[in-house]
């Protein structure tokens, strides 16, 4: 048992609803059913029922939270007493950005909190000081208090494993309907790049992508690393990769000197 999936079930009991835990860690719903059965597996026992309202608390779930409360108590109080700092640090992203890091960081021993929202208000809330840091894949103007770090992703056309094999059929082509979305933009440009003539499916979140693009024949840009993580997709190498810039922007030194230790 990891300490993540111990947070990860103090969030599905406090939610009662596996939607909600993903929606507020920035998971697939998938992965967090897949780290709630891996506990009832470890532990032999269910912990929830499933019905229309949510999750029902079993009492066996009451007996691992108390537990769950008690080793993140004791695992802050050990940070404490080595002076290691587990301060909150909040985070302003993207939808797509989240899902590509706050994985990495909810594994680490600072509190990072994560706040997702359209571009233009996390910049401004960014500037005002209501978040320590954003990442972003816009550039923007920095004043001298701000510093800036910049990172480059391979984006790859992914698909279904489901359907890798059917070549005969064409597949469809999912993307964001956010017009400032850097991979709806990346996406016309391959469309006219290689001359495409494929049926397009516009959606308003990222969960509805993913959900069309598992379910379906149809393919999809996304950051390499979120595709290796997911063993439900392939890339679909038709298609060469493409580089995106990736900014990020920090009040603090001690936060960019934290973020450059995890990955930058």
């Amino acid at each position: 048992m990891e300490l993540n999936d111990i947070k990860i079930f103090i969030e599905i009991y406090n939610n009662k609803s596996i939607s909600k835990t993903a929606e507020k860690l920035n998971y697939s719903q998938s992965n967090i059913s897949t780290r709630l059965m891996k506990l009832e597996k470890e532990f032999h026992t269910p912990f929830f029922i499933r019905s229309k309202n949510g999750l029902e608390i079993l009492p066996s779930a009451e007996r691992l939270f108390k537990y769950c409360l008690k080793i993140v108590d004791l695992t802050t109080n050990l940070y404490s007493e080595f002076n290691i700092e587990n301060e909150q640090v909040n985070i302003a992203s993207t939808q797509l950005l989240s899902r590509l890091y706050y994985p990495l960081l909810f594994k680490q021993n600072t509190i990072f909190q994560l706040h997702t929202a359209p571009a233009k208000k996390l910049k401004r809330d960014f500037e005002n000081k209501i978040f320590d840091i954003l990442i972003t894949h816009t550039q923007m103007t920095i004043g001298q208090d701000i510093t800036e770090h910049r990172k480059s992703e391979l984006l790859c056309w992914a698909q279904s494993e489901l359907f890798t094999h059917n070549v005969e059929e064409q597949p469809t082509i999912i993307m964001s309907r956010d017009k400032s979305c850097p991979l709806r933009n990346a996406s016309f440009q391959a469309i006219t790049k290689y001359n495409l003539d494929m049926p397009i499916i516009e959606v308003d979140t990222l969960d509805l992508l993913f959900s069309l693009l598992h379910s379906t024949n149809s393919i999809a840009l996304l950051p390499q690393k979120i595709i290796k993580d997911d063993t439900c997709l392939l890339e679909f190498s038709k298609f060469k990769a493409i580089p995106l810039n990736i900014f990020f922007y920090f009040h603090n030194k001690n936060h960019e000197k934290l973020l450059e230790a995890l990955f930058l």
